[in-house]
């Protein structure tokens, strides 16, 4: 076989190994209670299993306190929680001690657009 044929081999399991190490790290990190700043809500939901994992509380304990199913968490986790309403992510903050402090900052508008804020009410 050739070099860039070997390659084209190996490349898929590597990623996967990168992938992987990737995962143990955030684990890692999330058992010591070390979190990143959400800075969109995309990454709430991994903030919210960082949560649980740092507190020890397994997902059949934190479903108890919410009044779910140990399955329903454990969908929400796989789904990093991207179909939970804002409510549902509030009483899973309010478990942990924790809020979510948030800020919405505009961008300047396109030349020729009107700003939001200066917008007339239809």
């Amino acid at each position: 076989m050739s070099a860039d044929q070997i390659k084209r081999l190996l490349d898929p399991g590597l990623s996967l190994l990168e992938d992987m190490k990737d995962e143990i790290q955030w684990y890692e990190r999330a058992k010591k209670g070390i979190f990143y700043p959400v800075t969109d809500l995309e990454s709430l939901g991994r903030t919210l299993v960082a949560l649980r994992i740092s507190s020890g509380l397994t997902q059949e304990e934190l479903a108890s306190k919410l009044g779910v199913t140990q399955p329903q968490v454990s969908r929400d986790e796989n789904e990093e929680y991207h179909a939970i309403t804002v409510e549902r992510a509030q009483k899973i903050l309010a478990v942990f001690g924790a809020r979510l402090e948030s800020k919405v900052i505009m961008t300047p508008p396109h030349q020729g657009e009107t700003p939001l804020g200066n917008r007339k009410a239809a």
